[in-house]
This record gives structure tokens, C-alpha cells and sequence, in this order.
């Protein structure tokens, strides 16, 4: 079957079925504002069905909402992402990650962790060989593997990417806290994307929208 028809018949089953009834592979709603945000280099609709291993890219002139269970990620401009049935990665740009039911998001060798149960919000902004995370609210724990590092709410970690993909050699000499200028500079960031969303946007699960910090 066609994957154009596969995304059809799921849209329809996430507003008729549970999520539990859904193919395995489907990972949630997209729904884009704007008029450049691809998946998988096509054209994405106003409301789309995300599935597991989908790369969603908006360009300068789109942002975009991926909702699951418990779980909303917002996307600014200029950002690309994989999506995965365990865990969100994030390739280029800006997200914020809202989630009351534990989320996952990798970042190179990086995993960017909430736990399930505990409303948490972050955001986490990619630039070339860095990535910057700030704990917006909850509990927010960053690893390589090596390292795990918790960052309280209002708190902002800068962590250098290695070179090589999946490498972790020099890990401690990477971390540093954001001084509280970044951490400004990123809240903005945050409180833009949040803006960029549609209000109202409720995925079926009754996660709740972003809002700005």
C-alpha cells in the first residue's frame, strides 16, 4: 500500500480509535503552520500523521507541532527532526519539548531524558557542533552514556558535540552551565516558538499545548 494511503487510513483511525488500535509505526499528529515544512523532503499537509523514522523539516516560513500521548513537541523555523517510537532526534534548530508521560530526544550521542508521570518542559537548540538545553520546568537529565547530568528548572547546560557521531571521548571538558545572558537569549527563543504555535492545538490524548515560559 502506498505510504500516501497508509497516512490517510491512520489519520482517520487516531480521530475514530485509541491510539493502542493504531499501526505500531505511527508515532502522532503533525500539525504545521506556514508553508515550507517537509516530511521526508514532500510537502507537508496543515495536519499530517508523524511515523517512526520520519525526518520533519520546516523551513524559514513554517513551524510545527508533533503530538502524541502525554507528549508535544514544538518545532521553530529552520529545524529538522527525526521521529521515533522511542525517542525523538533532534538533527538541526530549535525545539521545545513538553511531556507528562517521559520523553526521549537524542542529540548525536547526547539523550535528553523527562521522567513518565512528572509534567517536565525543555528546551533543547542545536548549532553545528553544539547544543544548548535549558530545564523550563520539572526534572530534565542529560546523557552520553558516560555522563548524566540533571538540570533544574530555569537552569542551562552547553554541551560541545564531538566531531565524530556516536563518539564520547572528552566528555567532561565538553559540559559547561550556561551563564544567566544565555539563559535570556534562550528563554526568548522559547517564549518565540511557543507564540509560533496555533492555540488550541490539543493532540487526542489531552497533552497539553506549549506555552510560553
Amino acid at each position: 500500500m502506498p505510504k500516501e494511503w497508509v497516512k490517510i487510513i491512520s489519520s482517520f483511525l487516531l480521530v475514530l480509535m485509541p491510539a493502542t488500535t493504531m499501526a505500531a509505526n505511527a508515532v502522532g499528529m503533525i500539525h504545521v503552520s506556514g508553508t515550507d515544512a517537509t516530511i521526508d523532503g514532500l510537502a507537508c499537509s496543515a495536519v499530517d500523521v508523524g511515523f517512526d523514522g520520519d525526518r520533519l523539516a520546516t523551513g524559514g516560513h513554517s513551524k510545527a507541532v508533533v503530538t502524541s500521548r502525554g507528549t508535544v513537541v514544538s518545532l521553530s523555523s529552520n529545524t529538522s527532526v527525526k521521529l521515533g517510537a522511542k525517542a525523538m532526534e533532534l538533527i538541526a534548530g530549535s525545539v521545545v519539548v513538553s511531556s507528562e508521560a517521559g520523553a526521549s530526544t537524542k542529540v548525536e550521542n547526547l539523550t535528553i531524558s523527562t521522567p513518565p508521570g512528572v509534567h517536565a518542559k525543555f528546551l533543547a537548540t542545536r548549532v553545528n557542533d553544539e547544543l544548548q538545553l535549558l530545564a523550563l520546568e520539572g526534572k530534565v537529565d542529560v546523557s552520553d552514556g558516560q555522563q548524566t547530568e540533571a538540570v533544574p528548572a530555569v537552569r542551562g547546560l552547553r554541551v560541545k558535540l564531538p566531531k565524530e557521531p556516536r563518539s564520547s571521548a572528552g566528555t567532561a571538558s565538553r559540559w559547561s552551565w550556561l551563564h544567566n545572558d544565555d539563559i535570556g537569549i534562550l528563554l526568548v527563543v522559547a517564549g518565540a516558538i511557543a507564540a509560533g504555535v496555533t492555540l488550541g492545538i490539543v493532540n487526542s490524548q489531552n497533552a497539553t499545548p506549549i506555552s510560553a515560559p
